[in-house]
């Protein structure tokens, strides 16, 4: 442990999934869980996905995580940007799970 934060390597040549993930505790109240994974298909009651002002970034993670929320996420997504415009810098938009 150094400074309250695990470190750990993981070789990428390796044949198959690399297991690899941080779990740690802040003043007993937040629990933080850090994984190499499949996003996708992670159990969890948030995620935090970085985007563009119009909601609509289709590269990285952000793709892959709006091709799995389906169709009913990104109408969700279009309709806030219709009624309220493009996001300004640090904005946060709560938006359904999608999985239609």
């Amino acid at each position: 442990m150094t400074r309250g934060i695990d470190v750990a390597t993981a070789h990428f040549d390796q044949a198959g999934p690399v297991p690899m993930e941080f779990t740690f505790d802040l003043a007993g109240k937040i629990n933080i869980r850090i994984s190499l994974d499949d996003i996708t298909r992670q159990t969890a009651d948030a995620l935090v996905n970085p985007t563009n002002p119009t909601l609509s970034s289709m590269s990285g993670v952000s793709r892959a995580i709006m091709e799995a929320a389906g169709h009913d996420s990104r109408t969700e997504c279009r309709e806030h940007v219709m009624q309220h415009g493009e996001l300004r810098v640090a904005q946060v938009v709560h938006t359904g799970a999608g999985g239609e």
